[in-house]
């Protein structure tokens, strides 16, 4: 017998046809497999229809249907309802995007959506609605980054493949809690804890393009990611990781610190001038800015340690020159003592490969040029103060 098969949307929009030959005898079963081999749609969101009636798949023998040797079939995806729900979803966005509250929400809901879509493999089906949803992750995703629940979902896909959680038997636990003050980016502080050992404490934030207004994001920008990966190689700062989203945002990428071993804060530490003259001079040098005084301190060892910062205007050098040739001998002494010229080659390095993942992601960041234009400006910087 012949069969032809339409798999159709629920608007009756034809999305595919096929026609295949099965023996006289097969089965409701057979016909399944011949679906799902042609259409990709696992058995159990099949829905087929003949002669506009739902066919039921414990019948039996395709024959049972009627007599003939040609069968005309409709097939849909059963997830078509929860596909017109994130379309309407859609349209109520559309037409409150000036409440942002509510355009929030309504992210979430069709984020919760897209993830059932994609586990149930609708858009193997239907890939022209893929354009729909890579439309929506462009224009909406990052409404909900600055969301603890999609901080938190980022750290533990992150965490449990760097501990290598097991699946079956899972020896990873991850638990979060607020941190007790929430600098312009906000955060979590997230604690890891493999087989009941003592837990790793990491404490994540959105990069510096992240806005609490949505409409003021903006992409990443490589020097951040620079410097905080240079602090951990001079040890002058923490451990950094480096956290893509899972919820298919532009924008989302969250920065992962190790809590620091005895740290204290500027503010509640007897510094010594030797400590601020360090600060001093990595601040001239790399451009940074707000470096109050819960963003610095002293580690266990007592040495400095930068925990967090914003990066100022780079283009205006002439300070940082300035305050390295009246402090010629002191800035050489550090440059050699952090090994700063092959760290900056080595950090470097690690933002290229981070660059990749962001393009691999699609997350948005600013241009090359702009971090290229840095990273010369602080090289050439510290080849000439360690002359």
């Amino acid at each position: 017998m012949r069969v032809v098969i339409n798999l159709q949307d629920n608007d009756g929009e034809e999305h595919n046809r096929s026609k295949i030959t099965l023996n006289d005898q097969a089965t409701i079963e057979a016909l399944q497999k011949e679906l799902k081999r042609i259409f990709l749609i696992e058995p159990e969101f099949q829905q087929i229809y003949f002669d506009e009636n739902p066919i039921d798949t414990l019948s039996g023998l395709l024959a049972h249907l009627g007599t003939g040797n040609e069968y005309k079939l409709v097939l849909k995806h059963s997830r078509l309802n929860m596909w017109d729900a994130f379309k309407l979803m859609i349209n109520d966005i559309e037409k409150n995007k000036r409440k942002e509250h509510i355009v929030k929400e309504n992210v979430k809901i069709c984020i919760q959506y897209l993830e059932a879509l994609v586990k149930d493999k609708f858009f193997h089906a239907y890939p022209k609605f893929g354009f729909t949803m890579i439309e929506f992750n462009n224009k909406y995703a990052h409404y909900v980054d600055v969301d603890h629940e999609y901080i938190k979902m980022a750290a533990k896909f992150y965490f449990s493949i760097r501990f290598a959680n097991r699946g079956e038997n899972p020896d990873v636990e991850i638990a979060f809690k607020p941190k007790e003050k929430s600098g312009a980016q906000g955060g979590l502080i997230c604690e890891v804890s493999k087989s009941g050992a003592q837990p790793t404490i990491y404490h994540i934030k959105t990069h510096l393009g992240i806005s609490t207004l949505t409409s003021h994001h903006v992409g990443v920008d490589l020097r951040e990611l620079f410097v905080y990966k240079l602090l951990e190689l001079i040890k002058v700062g923490p451990k950094v990781h480096f956290l893509r989203n899972i919820h298919v945002s532009r924008f989302g990428i969250y920065i992962a610190t190790e809590d620091v071993a005895g740290f204290t804060r500027k503010s509640e530490a007897n510094m010594v001038e030797e400590q601020k003259s360090q600060l001093d001079l990595l601040r001239h040098i790399l451009f940074l800015v707000d470096l109050h005084s819960a963003n610095y301190g002293i580690d266990g060892e007592r040495n400095l340690c930068i925990v967090d910062f914003q990066i100022g205007n780079h283009r205006s050098s002439a300070d940082g020159r300035s305050f390295l040739a009246r402090n010629k001998t002191f800035a050489k002494k550090y440059i050699e003592s952090w090994n700063l010229q092959s760290n900056l080659d080595t950090a470097d390095h690690a933002i290229v490969e981070q660059k990749k993942l962001l393009e691999a992601k699609h997350i948005d960041r600013k241009s090359s040029k702009h971090y290229k234009e840095y990273f010369d400006i602080i090289k050439k910087i510290v080849d000439n103060a360690a002359q």
